[in-house]
């Protein structure tokens, strides 16, 4: 009895905020992973909160890999080509104001790479990873361009040295966006 009557006293709560654009972009450019291998990457980066934003992507090496098997260690021979990602990432807050906005997301996630190995005739290996990376974004309206950077953890396997390795390794971009 005492609960009905205290929820008849209560009052109507009513919560207000300013509601949130969804910012949803797509990205397309060229790559380069390890630092020497030229590709394309294209991905969705799209709005969670006012400050966690999640992308989803990919990089594909076109060029021919660099190492022919027979020179350095088995580091060297396995070489990042490919991956597939997904990072969600937290957005330095700021104001955007109108005309030029900018801004730089933190990332963190994880990706499925694609590795090839000089000592088998660069057969593909794929394997899991963790990522870490930033990126930069310089927007007009809906048109912009974005540089990231991205470093790449996960274990490959040499057969030629018939080894697991750690590998480390870099990936940047830079790209077109457009956002709506």
């Amino acid at each position: 009895m005492t609960l009905t009557v205290l929820g008849l006293m209560m009052g109507t709560a009513l919560a207000g905020r300013m509601p949130l654009d969804p910012q949803t972009r797509i990205h397309a450019g060229f790559s380069l992973a390890e630092i020497e291998d030229p590709g394309v990457s294209l991905g969705l980066d799209s709005r969670l909160t006012r400050l966690i934003y999640v992308d989803l992507g990919a990089f594909i090496s076109v060029g021919v890999p660099g190492n022919d098997g027979t020179t350095g260690g088995a580091d060297e021979q396995l070489q990042l080509r490919h991956a597939l990602y997904v990072a969600p990432g937290v957005r330095l807050p700021h104001r955007h104001k109108e005309g030029l906005n900018w801004d730089l997301i933190g990332r963190g996630g994880f990706a499925t790479t694609w590795t090839s190995d000089a000592y088998d005739d660069h057969t593909l290996q794929a394997a899991p990873a963790l990522l870490a990376g930033l990126d930069g974004l310089i927007r007009k309206d809906h048109i912009g361009l974005r540089a990231s950077g991205r470093m790449l953890f996960y274990r490959g396997y040499s057969k030629g040295e018939q080894l697991d390795l750690v590998m480390i390794r870099p990936q940047v971009a830079l790209e077109a966006l457009y956002q709506w």
